[in-house]
Order: C-alpha cells, then structure tokens, then sequence
C-alpha cells in the first residue's frame, strides 16, 4: 500500500509506484468494481494456522490488559526474540522523503458504543470521495463512538486506515480496509473486508493489504512512546518497494499470506521480503549507541530501538515512496502523533531530515536485520525468549465462579463449566449435508443451555417439557425417542461415529439425527408435529420437501418455507404482523415493497459481490447459496409481477 505523511499516499511521478497510483485512479464499470472487491475478499479472507508455542513459562506479573496489548502471549505480536535467532543484515538504505512517517491503524475497542453501520466504498486509493456508500445495504454494523469521525481521502492523501473494531461479545475483531467516518453518528465506509479474530487468539490476520496482516497487532498504541512508557511488544513498519526482494521465488514470508505488489519489488536482499521480521543485534547498547553508526540523539528512538532489539517489527506494507513508516493507533482516546508531539515537543512525521529524530530513524532502520529463521514453530527465531512472556490476559469476574469469566460466560450468572450450548450447534450438525437442514444455523441463540429462557432448548419448536411426552405430538407417541437427552440435544446423525449416518441419508438403523430433527428427515420435529407428521418417521415428511408447489399462494414455495424460512407454507402471514411471509422474506430493504431499486438490486450485489451482506438473506430458495437462478431471478419476478409475492 502506499503511503506519506501521516499515511498520505503520494508516490512520485519518476517511480513505478506512481504507475501503480495512476492504475489505482481506474474507474471500473460495476462489473470490474465488483470482480476487483471479490478478488479482495477471495485472496484476503483466510486464517492462518496459530503460531506454535515455544517452550517458555508464562510471567508472573499482573494481569494484562487485552485492550491494550490484545492475543495470546505466544501471538507474533507479543513474542519475544529468541536466543536461537539468526540474523541477516536489512541493508536498507537511507530514505529521501521526510524524516519519518505513520499509517494509521483504526482503533475501536468500545464494545457498547452505538451500532454503526459499515457500508460498501469502491474508491481505494484514486483520492476520490470514501464517504458516501456506494451500496444500498451494509456489510454490518459494528460499535462505533457517535463522535469519532475518521475523514476520507483527497488526491495528495489516501491513507489506508486498516481498520479493528471491537464487537459487542467482547472478544471478536471485525477487520476492514480503508476505513472511512466522514461525519459524527453517520455511516461508515470500506473497500475490503478481511478476517475476524479473536481478541485471546494468536491475531496473524487482518487488514494490512500489503501483506494480510493484523490490523491492531504490532501497532504503536497511545500511551506507549511517552515519558516513562514502553513498548513490550512487535512492532509494523512499511519500506519502499525498492527495499523488498525482488528476486526470483516467493516474494513474502510467514506470516505474511501474499504480498501486494510485488512486481515493483526490486531489494536484493533475499531475507528482507513481506512479513519479515526485523530486529536489531541483541549485542547493541542502545543507550551509548555501540553499535551503530552514531549515538542515538533522542528519549524516544532510544525506546524503540529497546524494542526492536528485544521484539522487533514486522513488514506488513509498502509506503510507495522512499520513506519509512511506522504503524501507529488512532482511535476514539486519540493518536499516537498528537501524543508525541505532545510528550516531547518535536513532530515525528518532520519534512525535513535534518533534525535529531530523522537522523535517529535512519540509524535505526539502517541497522536492522532480519531474522531469517522466524517461523511458525521458532517465532522470534526460537531459544530462550530475551525477554519475560506477556502475561495472560485478564480474565475478569466471574459471577458465578465456574471457572469461566463473564466476558466469555454464555450464561454468567448459573455454573456451567462445560458452557453447553445446544441451539449454537442447530443447523446441520456433523454428516448433514448442506441443504437438508430445515433451521439455519443463524438460529442459534448464544445462551447457554443453564439458563435457556425460551424453554426450547435445541429450538426444534417442542417445548423441553414436551420432547419424551406421548401427548406431545399426538397422535405420534414421542416417549420412545431414541435419544440419551432430547433436551439436552446429540448434535450428530451418525451417533456411532462410524461414517454411515442414519437413514435417509445412510443406512444405519441404530443411528437416529440430531435432536431437533430426530428422523433425519430435515424437518425439525416441532413443525412435523404441528403439521401431522410423524417426527419420528422419515418416510412421514411432508411433500414440499420433494416436491415444488407453493400452496398458500404467498409466492414462496412450499420447500424454501419449510426448509429454511421456518415459515408455514399453509399460511400467507405465519406470524401474523400483516405482512406476507414472501415480502418478509424478499424485502431485503425493508419498506414492506419488493422492488428493483431496492430489493433486486441488492440480490444482484449478493451474488456478484462475495461476502456481500449474509447468505441467509439473500437464499431465497434456502439451498444455501445465494444465485442468479434461484434467488435474484426470483426477486426480480417479485418485483415486475404484481401480486405474486404476497
């Protein structure tokens, strides 16, 4: 990506960056817009394996703040140096632009903050207008201080602004790129959408598009680079392009998955490549400056050259042009450059490199290695950490004293060590096949079986107290269910576990299905039972599971009601609000009105553009993926026949 002061984007004319940039300036018709985002979600959305653990003992201090340094202690980002490292010298040159600049990363770590909605932007780095969505429905919507704006971009500053947002659970981190807030309790706005992680997990990926790297691991973050402060922890930076491998072979490392441009990539320095860990020589006195060229000349430079010895930074983007960049927080508490200035007095993005703290960055950065045997199983090059293990996370109260703390509790206040939670697993369950479940598993509640409210437990439609009773479903007698613990649930079709599960889609006879559907027929045992089917007979199953006829008339056929909609296919309005069960279901905007503009239109985006909203909104027919034949095709059908979607 690329970047220039304080993250502006402004390569120069002469460089093949600024060939790039002019690409970047592209307007694509809706078809390429569309093929550009699917190309970035497709080649940005995948985690990677946790880190391995290396054989070190966690430190006995205090708690750590998961807000202020997030993930495992074995994470990457908080892993120390090894004794065992090997290093290689960066050889990276002396830049010529200014002094020192930042990329921001966006900071939300408000889990109660209003719910802001997150909305499509194609422009990336043209410097045209971030603020406005150019679709009609959100990505989703994630906690955000009505007051924190983040402005969009303009021809001489794109910056890339990837972006980590704090959920309401608590624990897991939206990840998005470029983020953009143009006005106070407004919508916001991004290109690219990349993997969630959570908060106590190793943290690898995230929105650094340069190299799929987290966007909050390894960030600079307020309060650290001050009087009396400290940064126990990797860091980002961004080089030039000129500095990575251009070489032949793989032009990233672990634990970077790609890198962006690589075909500008011309170091020739094979180690110094995307996702390389740099880190400076154990043996260098940062105080007396032995070691390199020069003493150190100020209080912060001399810090970071602590961490970097001790912790060191990983690449994770290209800036574009010849400067270096650290990765540094802006949030709703603040930035780290305001910070600086304020905390010493002189800037730390300066134009000019003839002041105290450039000439420092290019000590620094000219005397960086690369620690050439960083890996999955050796992260920090392996040996014996040179510094103590981050401590755990703090756990925070628990209420009720199971061992599990209230942020991760799905039932606080009741004791429920094992956390069971049946209706999570409602859908298909292990061996079902995609399309034969009649619940989707967005039906799942979050709330622990100990203190299920709703007193169905596995959400099959039959209350806990019904499932073994012979009443229950009459004329159908349930008290000789073959499962252990209906109300507790088995979540499985193949309770043996010998890979033929139960009929109809096996043969084993001693096997029945999940507890929400025990005939294994992919109707949940509530709706049969309401509906005068045997819920314990798989060849007593209602025709529309087969079959294609829509015998209400509301327009949904009869098996998109029963599999997927939970809807009755006997009646036009199942939950009687006035509004028909086919405009429920195909009014994705709604204003109670199936339409081109804004109904069609998103069923379109749905199936052209990956990851666009949530499949099960825009499954019409419930087979589990939204198409152009089964569901947009259907909307649009909706929406030019009028009365045929009631």
């Amino acid at each position: 990506m690329r970047l220039h002061k304080g993250s502006l984007c402004y390569p120069c004319p002469q460089s093949p960056q600024y060939h790039l940039h002019r690409l970047l300036e592209w307007r694509p018709t809706l078809t390429g817009r569309c093929a550009l985002v699917g190309f970035l979600i497709l080649a940005f959305s995948f985690a990677l394996p946790a880190a391995a653990l290396s054989p070190a003992a966690e430190s006995a201090e205090p708690a750590r703040d998961k807000y202020k340094q997030p993930f495992a202690s074995t994470s990457v980002w908080n892993m120390p140096i090894g004794s065992a490292a090997t290093y290689v010298p960066a050889s990276i040159a002396q830049a010529t632009g200014w002094g020192m600049t930042v990329d921001q990363d966006i900071i939300v770590l408000e889990p109660n903050a209003p719910l802001t909605p997150v909305y499509f932007n194609g422009d990336g780095w043209s410097g045209g207008d971030r603020c406005t969505p150019a679709l009609p429905n959100p990505f989703y919507s994630v906690p955000i201080p009505a007051g924190f704006i983040v402005p969009g971009a303009t021809p001489a500053d794109t910056p890339n602004h990837a972006a980590a947002i704090l959920l309401p659970d608590g624990r897991t981190i939206k990840q998005a790129q470029p983020f953009t807030r143009c006005a106070a309790g407004g919508p916001a706005t991004v290109l690219a959408r990349y993997p969630d992680v959570d908060i106590y997990g190793d943290g690898i990926p995230g929105a650094h598009g340069g190299s799929g790297l987290s966007s909050i691991g390894g960030t600079l973050r307020l309060g650290e680079l001050v009087p009396g402060g400290e940064v126990p922890h990797a860091l980002k930076v961004n080089l030039d392009s000129t500095e990575l491998w251009g070489g032949s072979g793989p032009r990233f490392r672990w634990p970077a998955t790609h890198a962006d441009t690589p075909n500008f990539y011309s170091g020739d320095v094979a180690a110094l490549k995307m996702g390389a860990l740099l880190a400076l020589l154990p043996a260098l006195d940062c105080q007396t400056g032995a070691g390199l060229p020069t003493p150190l000349e100020t209080q912060p430079a001399k810090m970071l050259c602590w961490t970097l010895q001790n912790y060191g930074a990983y690449v994770v983007d290209t800036t574009g042009w010849n400067v270096y960049a650290l990765a540094t927080e802006r949030s709703p508490q603040g930035d780290v450059e305001t910070e600086f200035q304020a905390a010493w007095g002189f800037d730390m993005t300066p134009v000019s490199r003839n002041n105290p703290w450039s000439r420092d960055m290019d000590r620094i950065f000219g005397s960086l290695q690369v620690v050439d045997n960083n890996a999955a199983n050796s992260v920090g090059g392996g040996g014996t950490p040179l510094q103590p293990l981050a401590p755990p996370i703090s756990p925070g109260p628990d209420t009720d004293l199971d061992g599990v703390s209230d942020a991760l509790d799905n039932c606080p206040a009741i004791p429920n060590p094992r956390q069971q939670n049946t209706d999570a697993a409602v859908g298909n369950g292990p061996g079902i096949p995609g399309d034969d479940a009649s619940v989707p598993a967005s039906a799942a509640d979050g709330e622990g079986d100990a203190c299920e409210t709703d007193g169905d437990t596995d959400n099959d439609g039959l209350a806990d107290a019904s499932e073994l009773s012979p009443a229950a479903c009459a004329p159908f007698d349930l008290s000789g269910t073959l499962h252990a613990s209906p109300i507790g649930g088995d979540i499985t079709n193949d309770d043996d576990g010998d890979g033929n599960p139960a009929p109809p889609m096996g043969t084993d006879a001693g096997d029945d299905g999940p507890s929400w559907d025990t005939d294994n027929d992919g109707t949940l045992d509530g709706w049969e039972c309401a509906n005068g089917f045997d819920p314990r007979d798989a060849a007593s199953r209602p025709a529309a599971i087969i079959g294609d006829v829509d015998s209400d008339g509301d327009g949904l056929r009869d098996s998109w009601e029963v599999r997927g909609w939970g809807t009755n296919p006997n009646m036009l309005d199942s939950d009687g609000d006035g509004l028909g069960d086919c405009k429920e279901a195909a009014d994705v905007d709604g204003n109670s009105v199936v339409n081109f503009s804004g109904d069609v239109i998103a069923f379109a985006f749905a199936v052209l553009i990956p990851g666009y909203g949530k499949t099960q909104d825009f499954d019409l027919d419930k087979n589990g993926v939204a198409n152009f034949s089964g569901d947009a095709i259907a909307a649009a059908r909706f929406a030019l026949i009028a009365g045929l979607c009631k």
